[in-house]
């Protein structure tokens, strides 16, 4: 999660850079994340980076609902 004060310093795409390295590295296939289903702005971004929705799923949390993207990217890798 990154603060609204901080979008614009492109903290949320160096992070993932440094993810995908450490997944190639790793020899991960995939990542895969959640996003909350309202925060069109984040899925926008995932989908940007090589994200793609994979299905909705919902977490129950107390008496509250919350929907959400499950998104996953495919690492490619130099070793495949």
């Amino acid at each position: 999660y990154i603060l609204r004060d901080f979008l614009d310093k492109k903290i949320g795409y160096h992070f993932l850079q440094l993810l995908d390295n450490e997944a190639i590295k790793s020899n991960v296939k995939s990542i895969w994340l959640t996003v909350e289903i309202r925060n069109e702005r984040a899925i926008r971004f995932y989908e940007k980076v090589d994200f793609y929705k994979k299905e909705k799923i919902t977490f129950t949390i107390g008496t509250q609902t919350f929907d959400f993207e499950l998104m996953e990217k495919k690492i490619q890798s130099t070793n495949r």
